[in-house]
């Protein structure tokens, strides 16, 4: 079987999945991926399901280099309303979510909020304090989700992606910029 009838198979099968999964990784390596993991229970987030989640090492919270994640996936991922294809699977697979492992790899300081702005933070009050970390972390969400969209829309033309998808990647990445855009002009640095 090639990968495509495996993805046709886990999509009917969630015994499958992780098989799959692994076969995956083998086929479509990443040097920044530890290892990817199956997940039966959906998680659902503000703005809707989780598809999959890139979990960075405990290291690279402290702003340690080379660290590789692990790649949980949900059963969503495997619903026609979300990868209406296989190639829809592996935009978000390996387009979006390889790429937040190598950012979380190689950046984490342009990741993660380090330790290291904390500290000053301490200084101040605790409004402050709080109000500052609210909106750097805000702009955290939305500038890691940026690049990682914009990432899957400059492999479309690698990739057979269904019409749907690519316009919902497309729309998800202008809602990030446009987020981005609200919060530098709504929020001074202090």
């Amino acid at each position: 079987m090639n990968l495509e009838d495996l993805f046709e198979n886990a999509k009917l099968y969630p015994s499958s999945r992780q098989s799959f999964l692994e076969i995956l990784t083998i086929q479509e390596p990443s040097n920044y991926i530890n290892r990817v993991f199956y997940t039966s229970q959906d998680k659902k987030m503000h703005l809707g399901y989780v598809l999959m989640q890139t979990e960075p090492n405990i290291k690279t919270k402290f702003a340690i280099k080379k660290q590789k994640s692990n790649l949980r996936v949900f059963p969503v991922s495997f619903e026609k309303e979300f990868h209406e294809n296989f190639d829809d699977f592996l935009s978000t697979f390996c387009d979006h979510e390889y790429f937040h492992a190598m950012e979380f790899y190689k950046n984490p300081n342009d990741i993660i909020i380090p330790l290291t702005k904390l500290i000053p933070l301490y200084l101040k009050e605790k409004i402050i304090k709080t109000y500052s970390l609210q909106i750097d972390f805000l702009k955290l969400i939305y500038t890691r989700e940026e690049r990682a969209l914009k990432k899957q829309i400059d492999n479309f033309e690698n990739r057979n992606c269904s019409n749907q998808y690519m316009q919902k990647i497309k729309t998800d990445w202008q809602i990030c910029k446009s987020s981005i855009d609200k919060i530098n002009s709504q929020f001074p640095k202090i």
